[in-house]
């Protein structure tokens, strides 16, 4: 085999096997991004700790295991498209705080909104 002929095989197959992994990837859209990213707790922690933190959520949560059913309640009274989703986020958590609708998950106390964009953020951006 010509060396030519080998580097140009070797590529191919190393191309071969990356693709079908890059497929395995979940896209989002903008919206799903904004609504997966909760806002403030991105500031003080790590992606693997939000991970964590959804994780905890869905053992405690099981019904809400869903990817889909998520972002279904996420989206619930959310009115618009980009800058307006993070307002409007905004405001649920606030509304979540003065509603009492909170979760502890290891050892803070966070509003529904956010533990769901944990759990949200968990199963759209694997590790």
């Amino acid at each position: 085999m010509e060396r030519k002929t080998f580097i140009g095989l070797s590529a191919l197959s190393v191309l071969g096997l990356y693709l079908p992994l890059e497929e395995c990837k979940p896209s989002l859209t903008p919206e799903q991004d904004t609504l997966s990213t909760p806002t403030m707790l991105s500031k003080l922690f790590s992606a693997a700790r939000i991970r964590n933190l959804g994780k905890q959520y869905l053992n405690q949560h099981p019904a809400e295991s869903s990817r889909n059913l998520l972002e279904k309640e996420l989206r619930e009274g959310i009115s618009g498209n980009g800058d307006q989703i993070s307002r409007d986020l905004s405001s649920k958590i606030r509304q979540d705080f003065q509603g009492g609708r909170t979760v502890l998950l290891e050892g803070w106390i966070l509003s529904q909104t956010e533990s769901r964009q944990c759990a949200y953020y968990d199963l759209s951006h694997p590790a």
